[in-house]
């Protein structure tokens, strides 16, 4: 049956999870990529640009100097972080800059542009004050013990765990091994553990093995329609769309046009591309940020304006598409989030989540957007729901 399955399928992920220690992904990976940190003292605007030349959203911050690991742990720096003090920088100085109405596009450019020198002037130490939440942790590498299951509860903090660490006891996205010397050895993040689950769980269900990966996101409880998604219309101005993500505490909103079809998917991690010195284009409305980001050019904000008639735009390649969501849309006439050039990954709900899985792990993506035949939205999911639904199970 449905949901007793499912039951099973969620338990025997868990189990998996709880038999597997710590060194099972630490090992998956022989090649030792140095860790990238930054320091503290570290401005800003180089932090980021170190960021951006790794190609990672973020990093812990290391004090070499310190004596004990815990002096040398200082936290974590990512981009929502910088993003949140950013914000804070924008309400001191104009506190009616973020209203609804919000600013024209001319005066929130005038005021970014105020901003970017003593921002970028700024250090690490700066952004990570007590009252900003990280997202990240650490784990001494020694602990062997430790499971996956553990790694997942008590380093992530989703689902209950036991909260010892100082750093964080929010939802974070990834932990940081150190070894006995106080050095990083190697960062886990969810993406690391849902890929060890893809892997080492069978792609289909028989009686003695039941398996997630052939369960739909409907059967195993994914698609929770009474939580609020965070969605915000087209013309939206940047920042005021940055604020809205901050508040709503996902990592993610979903862009809409006039028809309240969505049309783009907006995150923090989309900030990785700007520098500090041209923080003016958050002045731009969201749907043209997204496609500015992607090197594409937004196609109007109306469903008419499709590939077709886009003209100057590159319509998203196949590949960004997963074979099961195209049957879908192809009714629609129109790859989802052709609007700005970026593959926006939908999925009907009755998808299997290890096609989800496989989605999100091939884009380097966190969530999903679950929607209608008619492009409204109906749920996210995201890594995190995912993880929290088989801990909890």
């Amino acid at each position: 049956g449905g949901m007793e399955g499912a039951g099973a399928a969620l338990g025997r992920a868990r189990e998996l999870l709880a038999g597997a220690p710590l060194s099972a992904v630490l090992e998956g990976r022989a090649e030792k990529a140095a860790v990238v940190t930054v320091a503290p003292g570290d401005s800003l605007r180089g932090a980021l640009r170190e960021l951006r030349r790794a190609r990672v959203l973020s990093a812990p911050v290391v004090n070499a100097a310190g004596t004990t690991w815990a002096e040398r742990m200082v936290g974590w720096l990512d981009l929502r972080l910088a993003t949140v003090r950013l914000l804070r920088e924008i309400r001191r100085r104009r506190p009616e800059a973020l209203d609804a109405e919000g600013p024209h596009m001319l005066q929130a450019m005038r005021l970014l542009g105020d901003i970017s020198d003593e921002f970028g002037a700024l250090t690490v130490q700066d952004m990570i004050g007590d009252d900003v939440k990280q997202d990240g942790n650490f784990v001494y590498q020694g602990r062997v013990t430790c499971t996956l299951l553990d790694v997942v509860q008590n380093g992530f903090h989703i689902g209950k765990g036991r909260v010892e660490e100082r750093w964080s006891t929010d939802v974070v996205h990834r932990i940081a091994a150190f070894d006995a010397k106080g050095d990083l050895v190697r960062i886990i993040s969810q993406t690391d553990i849902l890929r060890f689950l893809v892997t080492n769980l069978p792609k289909s269900s028989w009686k003695e093995e039941p398996s997630i990966l052939s369960r739909s996101l409907e059967d195993l409880g994914l698609v929770d329609e009474t939580k609020k998604l965070h969605l915000v219309p087209a013309h939206m101005l940047t920042i005021n769309a940055l604020d809205e993500c901050v508040k709503s505490g996902e990592s993610a909103v979903g862009i809409l046009n006039n028809e309240g079809e969505l049309v783009a998917n907006f995150s923090t991690s989309d900030l990785r591309r700007i520098e500090i010195d041209h923080l003016g284009v958050l002045a731009l409305p969201v749907a043209e940020f997204v496609s500015l980001v992607h090197g594409t050019e937004y196609s109007g904000y109306s469903a008419s304006g499709s590939i077709r008639s886009a003209g100057s735009m590159r319509p998203p390649s196949k590949e960004h598409m997963s074979v099961h969501s195209m049957a879908f849309f192809e009714d629609c006439g129109r790859i989802p989030g052709s609007h700005t050039g970026q593959p926006l990954i939908v999925e009907p709900r009755d998808t299997l989540l290890g096609d989800v899985l496989q989605d999100m792990l091939t884009n380097h993506i966190h969530q999903v957007w679950v929607v209608d035949k008619d492009m409204k939205p109906i749920a996210m999911v995201s890594m995190t729901s995912v993880l929290s639904k088989i801990v909890t199970s």
